[in-house]
């Protein structure tokens, strides 16, 4: 979970959840979307939705359909949190990663299963420049 997030995880019935995912392959989306939907159940939230993208394509940038539907479902429908199971989900650039954290923070707070959180994401991408170093990701999204 981002580190900074802790503190403020909603709990209890009736807490709205949308899940996000990207993945290389698409054999790797059902269990993606299983992963989050169970960690989601044990937390206790109603999930709506989990969009999941598939492939890396680097032109696509934050243009991408789930992403997209993950946003739209955030905003239209209210959700309490956005689940995903890393940063490294919304690309493997961090400065893109931060701007795509940004525009789902705005709508819903941001809960990640697992990795870094945002704030060693956005001191990675100052540090870096803009490619990301180090640490992996467990669904390949390094």
């Amino acid at each position: 979970m981002c580190r900074e997030r802790l503190t403020r995880l909603p709990s209890g019935p009736g807490v709205v959840a949308v899940g996000y995912g990207r993945v290389a392959h698409p054999a790797d989306v059902q269990r993606v979307r299983a992963r989050l939907t169970a960690w989601c159940a044990k937390a206790g939230y109603e999930v709506l939705a989990v969009p999941i993208d598939t492939g890396r394509n680097p032109r696509a940038g934050l243009h991408r359909p789930g992403l997209t539907a993950c946003l739209d479902i955030a905003a239209l429908l209210a959700v309490d949190v956005v689940v995903m199971p890393t940063l490294w989900h919304l690309s493997r650039d961090p400065h893109a990663a931060a701007r795509a954290y940004s525009l789902l923070a705005a709508v819903a707070q941001v809960l990640t299963v697992g990795g870094p959180s945002i704030t060693e994401l956005r001191e990675r991408a100052t540090t870096n420049g803009t490619s990301a170093s180090g640490g992996s990701d467990p669904d390949g999204q390094r």
